[in-house]
């Protein structure tokens, strides 16, 4: 036990000011930094971390921050460096870029439960395995995307598409269209004739539909063999083995057939086209002078290609339109624009928060 004269002691210790005021110091300095450890957690992710905070919100809606760092991943370790670093800038433009992607997704989504439109299983299962079915370098940009976020991803093209397509007219007053054409006369120009090399895979009338499927299989399999491996550019050829040189007009083969082959470039080897004669190779030597046809000539084409245009404009314009209309909440560029401080007043792409915008006018049906 503790005795009188003891005690005495300790408190005499303790009231000499110096000890006081170590004491004093250690118990301030001891809750600072538990208060600091305390407080890390809710720092802002370094670099290359995954983040720990809110992405975005939009229109009410959390942007999943687990599908984020998911994503993340794979793009962080393409950035760094060979000894492992990270620049922090480009980390930092890589986040924020991987945020507004994924700000477009939910707006995408949020307008086709509006517009109540749906990508069935099949046509997904289709649209995968057109990807696949692509030149190796055509599915590259999917090719750091786990499975079911590639899988995501084609949904979301299809559903931009059935947007698309929702928002441009499926046809044109004669007026509109005739006076498309005359604006764009050298949109419709055609070569007088095509010199061309042909390659038949005959067919007769009195074939079944099996024989028919057969013929034209073996016309796409003579063509890959005839074609030297693309990667993204024109199917070119030095020739066509067993080709028969031929010069063509409008007048000898099918519509559907002319307008392909007025589009072929120097030595490009068309698809394989049908005509009453069977399954062909068209490879283009030679391109007559061009004219271009009157408008009643050409009235269905000024029509698909009026069409054509319009959808990729409303494409280009999809997300215009649907960020002037949304609620953005964008969290992680409000971390980075506090982190940047007043010097980099303005050097994100993004505000912080953007509020619906009244739609450009002719972006809303």
């Amino acid at each position: 036990m503790i005795g009188p004269e003891s005690l005495t002691r300790s408190l005499a210790a303790l009231a000499h000011p110096w000890r006081w005021r170590f004491l004093t110091l250690s118990t301030v300095t001891a809750a600072g930094l538990w208060l600091g450890l305390g407080r890390t957690e809710a720092h802002p992710a370094g670099p290359g971390e995954p983040e720990t905070e809110s992405i975005a919100v939009v229109d009410g809606e959390e942007i999943s921050r687990e599908r984020f760092n998911q994503r993340w991943q794979p793009l962080a370790n393409n950035l760094r460096l060979k000894d492992g670093h990270l620049a922090e800038p480009m980390a930092g433009a890589q986040k924020a870029h991987l945020a507004e992607q994924l700000i477009d997704e939910a707006l995408i989504e949020h307008a086709a439960e509006q517009e109540q439109l749906l990508v069935s299983e099949e046509a997904l299962d289709a649209a995968m395995a057109s990807r696949r079915n692509q030149l190796p370098d055509a599915s590259l940009k999917h090719a750091m995307l786990l499975p079911e976020e590639a899988r995501r991803k084609v949904r979301l093209e299809l559903l931009v598409d059935q947007l698309v397509e929702r928002r441009v007219p499926r046809t044109f007053p004669d007026d509109a269209l005739q006076a498309f054409h005359e604006r764009n006369p050298e949109r419709f120009q055609v070569p007088t004739y095509v010199e061309v090399e042909d390659l038949l895979v005959a067919v007769s009338p009195e074939m079944k539909d099996a024989e028919l499927l057969a013929r034209q299989q073996e016309a796409e399999a003579m063509r890959e063999q005839i074609l030297p491996p693309s990667h993204g550019g024109l199917a070119t050829a030095a020739s066509l083995p067993d080709g028969v040189r031929t010069r063509l007009t409008s007048a000898n083969v099918p519509a559907d057939v002319w307008e392909r082959l007025s589009d072929l470039s120097a030595r490009e080897v068309s698809p394989v086209l049908r005509t009453e004669q069977g399954f062909h190779l068209y490879r283009l030597v030679e391109r007559g002078p061009v004219v271009t046809p009157p408008f009643a000539a050409v009235r269905d084409r000024v029509g698909s290609v009026m069409r054509s245009e319009l959808l990729e404009l409303r494409r280009a314009g999809l997300r215009h339109e649907l960020r002037s209309t949304a609620l953005i909440e964008n969290h992680l560029a409000a971390r980075q624009a506090e982190l940047a401080g007043p010097r980099c007043n303005g050097c994100l792409d993004t505000p912080a928060l953007s509020l619906p915008q009244p739609a450009p006018a002719g972006k809303h049906e």
